[in-house]
């Protein structure tokens, strides 16, 4: 079972999630931009927290079978407090949680319940512990008025741990996932969303999805 809900227009989130595994399996994780918190209460009663780095490349989950697992995705302009991102890139760190409390940068609040988690995340903005970097945003955005294209590159990838061109790079392959779905063959999608031909948007998925256009079917 794996719930998502969107919050793409809320200032720190772009989702919170929820899944419960049935059965022991394996699982892909596609590439992308965004981290978050994850939660995971084991069959033995076991609670544990932990970060989840932005993913540069797709990454395998393995799932315990009655686990059950909760969290959130942020945005990535969303900066840590004393833990910059770079350290994140394609990691699960561990926190620590003790007493039905998790602790972040100094910062301990109880362990979330899934309904709980917008005002977990919203709480640790409130402590400064986690903080929009407006520059950030706005560059992610199109307007990159006042910098140079080195200043935002550098500025962007300070505060994301990516750059700029790997991020636009999983939006398109979202973008392009999302007109498959709808129908579109993978030679319009390559020319609407400007990949140079079908070869191009295959490796791309591939690299990206690790899938195909192919395997893309219509829900």
């Amino acid at each position: 079972m794996y719930e998502i809900e969107t919050r793409a227009d809320h200032r720190l989130i772009n989702s919170i999630w929820r899944a419960h595994v049935d059965e022991a399996d394996e699982y892909l994780e596609p590439a992308n931009e965004h981290w978050g918190f994850a939660f995971t209460r084991l069959p033995d009663g076991t609670v544990s927290a932990e970060l989840t780095g932005p993913t540069p490349k797709p990454r395998v989950l393995v799932g315990i079978a009655g686990a059950s697992h909760w969290g959130a995705e942020l945005h990535p302009e969303v900066a840590i407090a004393r833990l910059p991102k770079s350290q994140l890139v394609g990691r699960f760190v561990p926190l620590t949680c003790a007493g039905g409390m998790f602790t972040l940068s100094g910062a301990a609040l109880p362990i979330p319940g899934f309904n709980e988690l917008e005002a977990c995340i919203e709480a640790l903005e409130h402590r400064g512990v986690l903080r929009v970097d407006p520059q950030t945003r706005r560059a992610l955005r199109g307007d990159r008025a006042g910098y140079s294209t080195r200043s935002w590159q550098r500025r962007v990838k300070l505060v994301t741990g990516l750059s700029p061109m790997r991020i636009t790079q999983f939006a398109r392959a979202r973008a392009a996932e999302a007109a498959l779905r709808r129908g579109k063959t993978a030679t319009e999608v390559a020319a609407e969303l400007g990949f140079a031909d079908q070869a191009h948007l295959t490796r791309s998925f591939v690299a990206l999805r690790a899938e195909r256009p192919s395997d893309i079917r219509r829900p």
